[in-house]
């Protein structure tokens, strides 16, 4: 629940889009909704995003500039034709307009958790992404294989250094896309070199 509109009430934004963890087809009905409360526990539907594998969304303003975004995720995503689903960020233009974002490291995990906060302590949100590969689902061969490689980096990087030795981090980060994705799970500690 979040007070989207500013106007005193507090309004529902709501997923659609858990599979029961089976897999299935994508639905048309699968996404983000967000109900806007008339009062008298009245809720208007004011805004849909269709994001098959819907799973979680968050409320914040994330680009500072005083009104509500959206951050959201897919644990069951189109990998075949849109896996770039599995992340979205729903930039509010005002008036219930949006502009849909992801970013292609997107692509590293397939989201389960999410959280926002200022976790740094810079003063600004940050989001936070949680992962479970093993999803019931089928995805693309090369996607599998990408993740079963950063899933065995990531994890020894944690139960080496807990993931903030800078010599594993040095290894680690030796090579290609590999190096991104290890600094998203394991980043340095401030000041460190990453």
């Amino acid at each position: 629940m979040v007070d989207f509109n500013k106007d005193g009430l507090p309004d529902f934004l709501v997923t659609n889009g858990d599979n029961g963890e089976y897999p299935s087809p994508t639905k048309r009905y699968h996404g983000i909704r967000l109900y806007l409360n008339r009062g008298n526990l009245r809720f208007e539907e004011a805004f849909f995003y269709p994001l098959n594998g819907a799973f979680c969304a968050k409320a914040r303003d994330f680009d500072e500039d005083g009104d509500l975004d959206i951050a959201a995720i897919s644990f069951f995503p189109d990998y075949q034709n849109s896996p770039q689903e599995s992340f979205v960020y729903l930039e509010n233009k005002g008036q219930m307009t949006f502009t849909a974002h992801t970013f292609a490291q997107c692509l590293v995990g397939r989201w389960l958790v999410m959280d926002a906060g200022d976790l740094d302590g810079d003063g600004d949100i940050d989001i936070v992404l949680g992962s479970y590969i093993n999803g019931p689902s089928e995805v693309p061969a090369a996607l599998k294989r990408d993740w079963d490689r950063f899933s065995l980096r990531s994890s020894s990087c944690a139960t080496s250094c807990g993931g903030r030795s800078e010599p594993a981090h040095e290894r680690a980060l030796a090579g290609g896309r590999s190096a991104e994705r290890h600094r998203l799970a394991c980043p340095p500690r401030r000041g460190a070199r990453s």
